[in-house]
């Protein structure tokens, strides 16, 4: 549990304020008088006081993974809480099966490199700075990639090209690289207030673009879904004009999208409420009901995928009507 104790402020003769620090803590940090301290003042206008100098405090965060069954996911989880080095160890010799999982497991998260390797301990290092790439830059990357895999998942349903549906499929993983790279700096930025303000970004910002992130990669694994089900459709001759209500939901919703990102990044609360949500969003919830009867029409299989892709459409919608609910001028 934490101590709390109250000072009093003090002004001096030349302007300037003084306030003791605890003994005990001065004690116990092994400090003395003419040591340096480091303040650091938060978004809500507290201060964080650290011992030694901005050199001394930003130390490499390194963590340990122990090799196990689930080291894949033990790596992620201490990528994404923003460790510079991993220790992965073992109690014996790695096997030649297992350093292949975690070098897999690496290609998932941008800037990694195995720097060291033993028998029986191999060591990650993180090479990209939190700072290194601008977050609106990194979200607005994301956002071409998920809207391109739709439109070209739509394509492949429209012209039934399995090599295009395919090709949709693996550019997943680059935009599951691309979240984790988001989600990583965010969090380096939550956990180190003197990032946000290098950054130009601030806490609430933080956890918007958090779920934006969320709500582009979503859209990805949507992408997937229509192109997996335009892969399963290719034997079968669907009614044109539902072909034709599918193509037209999908341009709706992929402007949806557009004018979400835009709204965001410009704060329009006028454009996200009245064209994105109202008006944009009114259209494609009518013709999602239009196509839904149609749907159910068809012969069972068919009816199946064909419904997969418009709840795939319906989920990014979703996704980017949530997008223009977080624009909220400051």
């Amino acid at each position: 549990m934490s101590n709390v104790e109250y000072r009093k402020l003090q002004e001096t003769k030349s302007g300037s304020y003084l306030v003791s620090l605890p003994k005990g803590w001065v004690t116990r940090m092994g400090l003395r008088g003419g040591a340096t301290i480091m303040l650091m003042e938060e978004s809500d206008g507290s201060i964080i006081i650290k011992s030694g100098s901005v050199e001394e405090v930003e130390k490499p965060n390194v963590a340990v993974v122990e090799l196990d069954e689930n080291v894949g996911r033990e790596i992620l989880g201490k990528y994404l809480i923003g460790a510079d080095i991993i220790h992965i160890k073992a109690p014996r010799r790695i096997t030649l099966e297992q350093r292949e999982k975690i070098k897999n497991t690496l290609t998932a998260l941008v800037g990694t490199e195995i720097i060291e390797e033993k028998s029986n301990e191999i060591i990650v290092q993180c090479l990209l700075s939190p700072l290194a790439i601008p977050i609106k830059t990194l979200l607005r990357r994301a956002h071409i990639l998920a809207l391109q895999m739709h439109i070209d998942a739509i394509t492949a349903f429209r012209d039934k090209d399995e090599d295009l549906a395919q090709s949709v499929v693996k550019r997943d993983d680059d935009l599951n690289r691309l979240y984790f790279l988001i989600v990583r700096q965010l969090r380096a930025i939550v956990q180190n207030p003197r990032l946000s303000e290098k950054a130009g970004i601030s806490l609430v910002e933080c956890l918007d673009y958090r779920l934006v992130a969320r709500a582009l990669e979503s859209n990805g694994d949507q992408a997937v879904t229509i192109a997996k089900s335009a892969m399963a459709l290719k034997p079968y001759e669907a009614p044109g004009d539902v072909i034709e209500g599918l193509l037209n939901l999908s341009d709706i919703v992929r402007k949806i999208q557009e004018e979400a990102l835009t709204a965001l990044f410009k704060l329009d609360t006028k454009h996200a409420e009245n064209y994105v949500k109202r008006e944009l969003g009114s259209k494609a919830q009518s013709l999602m009901e239009q196509l839904n009867q149609r749907i159910l029409e068809q012969p069972s299989t068919m009816a199946f995928y064909l419904n997969e892709i418009a709840n795939s459409l319906r989920r990014i919608k979703e996704n980017c009507i949530d997008i223009a609910d977080l624009v909220v001028k400051p």
